[in-house]
């Protein structure tokens, strides 16, 4: 077979591995279309070519275990016609861990979704002149990749300052990273799933000019275990730190608004959460099965907790909750094993179905609304609460003792000046503020920032925490 950059070839038997795929794509095809295409294979790779417009589509390796490198060319010679390669099919070669590199010609406009999934030997990649659309997920799960590139005269991606990643030009999108890849300047948005299970990324800044974190932007990084997020960043969205089960502390800054359901879901060792100023509502399962969170800082601004969002943080053993806070979710703090002491602040309205659902060791509660939060009936089921003490406004002692479910509190007193007193953080961003004192993270001063999670006392009586990589 001859090889260069008109590649030639006859129709070989096609191998039982790739019939069923065959047959399910033949059948979907009209039939004026099924009589004028057909499938082909050449060194190992599955051609689909279509006779009306003579041009080839890459379906996908002959058999999964395909290894080495491939290269893919911009003709093919068959039945007696040029065919033109432009595009590479959805799932093409997902899951061809022993691939090692793809060469893709400039003819090829498009790359289907998940086209590369899973080729976890691929290192490098390159994006030739001529692709203009890639699919969702189509280098998801590479990795060891190391090295991205886009071609200079590329008009829709880009590799910007060496970044190692590719860009879309147009909306500054940061669509694919590795785990050598930076996050240029210019980037406004991190695309979903950009880094998603980049099993390799153990860090990453996050400049201020990026607003918006997209869904799964970062799920599954396993290794990530630092991450500092800029000051303009907006919106948190879904499943975007799922599994990344090495982060220890995090700060949300003041710019974000919005942090949706499951962002940090099964962050297994994030121990330490400060969410600033700017957050109006803690969505659904944000911190679900964070099993090892044992302190959380709510800003001033949160309004709501909304379901679930500490469900089975077991770890953790007290929270406060800041004035701002009217409502307590359903499931928010269930099975949080450990929890012993709560502060609600003074504007509390309501706290749904299973709240503290399971909170075994709770014996403290201090509630700060005068008018008493309507409680639902199973928001305490399973905790400790019947042999707990609630300590209330001195005013509201006697309509404590008579509201449902607050009533059957092993103890009811009134709060005193030396109770814990709800409250939140304000100013967690980047800007430089003239600092007086450093502490660890476990209260001790010491003469400059450690590594990891420090707390800084600054010369205008504020104190913020900041980490070190």
């Amino acid at each position: 077979m001859n090889r260069s950059n008109v590649l030639t070839g006859t129709v070989p038997m096609i191998p039982q591995t790739i019939m069923k795929k065959i047959f399910i794509l033949l059948a979907l095809m009209l039939l004026p279309l099924a009589v004028n295409a057909q499938f082909v294979v050449f060194d190992g790779v599955l051609y689909f070519f279509d006779d009306y417009s003579l041009t080839a589509r890459v379906e996908g390796a002959e058999n999964i275990e395909i290894s080495g490198g491939i290269e893919i060319p911009e003709t093919i010679r068959y039945n007696g016609h040029n065919f033109i390669v432009t595009s590479i099919a959805s799932y093409a070669f997902r899951d061809c861990t022993k691939l090692t590199s793809i060469n893709i010609p400039n003819s090829v406009t498009s790359i289907g979704g998940e086209a590369f999934s899973g080729c976890t030997g691929l290192t490098s990649i390159t994006i030739p002149i001529g692709v203009k659309d890639i699919g969702y997920n189509a280098f998801s799960k590479c990795s060891n990749l190391s090295s991205i590139e886009v071609a200079e005269e590329n008009p829709v991606f880009d590799s910007r300052e060496n970044c190692n990643a590719i860009i879309k030009t147009a909306s500054n999108t940061f669509i694919l990273g590795c785990k050598n890849s930076t996050i240029p300047s210019s980037v406004t948005t991190i695309g979903d799933f950009a880094f998603g299970r980049c099993t390799s990324l153990t860090s990453i800044t996050i400049p201020n000019s990026v607003t918006n974190i997209e869904s799964t932007a970062f799920m599954g990084c396993s290794s990530l275990s630092s991450v500092i997020i800029g000051d303009h960043v907006e919106s948190i969205g879904r499943w975007a730190f799922e599994n990344c089960s090495s982060l220890t502390s995090l700060i949300i800054p003041n710019s974000v608004t919005t942090l949706m359901e499951y962002a940090f879901k099964e962050c297994s060792n994030l121990s330490t959460v400060i969410i600033g100023d700017g957050m109006k509502s803690i969505e659904k399962w944000t911190f679900l099965y964070c099993t090892n969170l044992s302190s959380v800082t709510i800003g001033n601004s949160v309004e709501s907790i909304k379901d679930g969002a500490f469900d089975h943080c077991s770890n953790l053993t007290s929270i406060n909750i800041p004035n701002s806070v009217t409502t307590i979710g359903r499931d928010v703090f269930q099975e949080c094993s450990n929890l012993s002491s709560v502060v609600l602040g003074n504007n509390v309205t309501s706290i749904e179905e299973q709240a503290f659902r399971l909170c075994s060791s709770l014996t403290d509660v201090y509630s700060y609304a005068e008018q008493v939060p309507i409680i639902h009936w199973s928001s305490l089921s399973g905790s400790n609460y019947k042999h707990a003490t609630l300590h209330v406004p001195a005013v509201s002692l006697e309509a404590y003792r008579n509201a449902e479910q607050w009533k059957d509190f092993g103890n009811i007193v009134a709060l005193t000046d030396n109770d814990p007193k709800p409250t939140g953080i304000k100013g967690v961003n980047s800007e430089a503020i003239t600092t007086e004192r450093y502490y660890s993270i476990d209260g001790k001063r010491i003469t400059t920032p450690q590594r990891g999670l420090n707390i800084v006392k600054m010369s205008d009586g504020t104190t913020k925490k900041i980490i070190v990589k």
